[in-house]
């Protein structure tokens, strides 16, 4: 088999610029235009000024890596922020940490050791969260009916559950997991605070056909569905057009599309809740 031969005073400045980028040897290998790591060790032991290359190119590509690695755990202020004002609105720690961009838990309670006023803000979001918990175990008609009006009037569920004098995230999923009016009182009300959202942002350019399209999206359809079953309706690729041309229809959809999942989430979750109840009813039944 023939050698492929390579201009060694090129080549060898090609891999000493990759080593620096952050390439290793076997990459390179598997390169077309680059030796073998054999023949790169090879001319590394000939030629001393190479050698030095790749020593100082190897360093720096491990300077590189380590600034990598602690800019990825340097605190964030805008997600710490954002990670308490979701906590004081009910939600799980487990669900903000450990995903895709995401600090992991570990990093978190670095940074609460090493940021007094982030642990002091979690702990105090901690508190408020168990304190309204234990106030509001039992359902409430009357909080439930404000909830419910707040809905109608526009609000949606994130913003009622900023509000500290109500009950957060997991208080309300739970009433609406056992009180099946109410449940049904929030999806109506979701309903009708969106139209009056869309009715306050939009024109009557196309206003009856575009409010049941975003209804339909609502209530657990999708465009595409949309463009199938909502009487008058175009075609799907003509709902993207109006999307992209109508900034109002977009915003209008976009909000339908997020309650939507809303509404979603919470059904999965009540459900989840009520397995996990019937399990342990079950194995309460079957004794010791």
């Amino acid at each position: 088999m023939r050698r492929l031969s390579y201009p060694r005073t090129e080549t060898q400045a090609r891999i000493v610029a990759r080593i620096e980028a952050g390439w290793t040897l076997r990459q390179l290998e598997a390169a077309p235009g680059f030796p073998s790591a054999p023949t790169v060790r090879k001319w590394a032991r000939e030629d001393p000024g190479f050698a030095a290359g790749l020593v100082w190119a190897r360093s720096w590509r491990r300077g590189v890596r380590t600034e990598a690695r602690w800019a990825a755990r340097a605190f964030r202020a805008d997600w710490a922020e954002d990670f308490v004002s979701r906590i004081r609105r009910g939600e799980a720690v487990g669900s903000l940490v450990g995903g895709p961009g995401q600090p992991t838990r570990r990093l978190v309670a670095q940074w609460r050791r090493e940021r007094p006023e982030f642990d002091a803000g979690v702990s105090a979001a901690v508190r408020l969260w168990r304190n309204r918990g234990r106030g509001w175990r039992a359902y409430d008609e009357a909080v439930a009916d404000r909830i419910v009006l707040m809905l109608a009037h526009g609000a949606t569920l994130d913003e009622v559950f900023v509000h500290p004098e109500l009950p957060g995230r997991q208080i309300v999923r739970r009433w609406r997991s056992r009180v099946t009016d109410f449940d049904g009182a929030v999806k109506t009300a979701l309903a009708v605070g969106w139209r009056a959202r869309c009715r306050a942002r939009r024109g009557r350019l196309d206003a009856a056909l575009t409010e049941a399209i975003c209804l339909h999206v609502l209530h657990g359809g999708t465009v595409r569905s949309a463009a199938r079953s909502v009487p008058g309706a175009p075609c799907e690729a003509t709902l993207y057009g109006w999307v992209a041309a109508s900034p109002g229809f977009a915003h209008d959809l976009a909000i339908a599309r997020r309650m939507r999942d809303e509404v979603r989430a919470d059904e999965a979750l009540a459900a989840a809740e009520r397995r996990a109840e019937a399990a342990v009813q079950r194995t309460r039944a079957a004794g010791p």
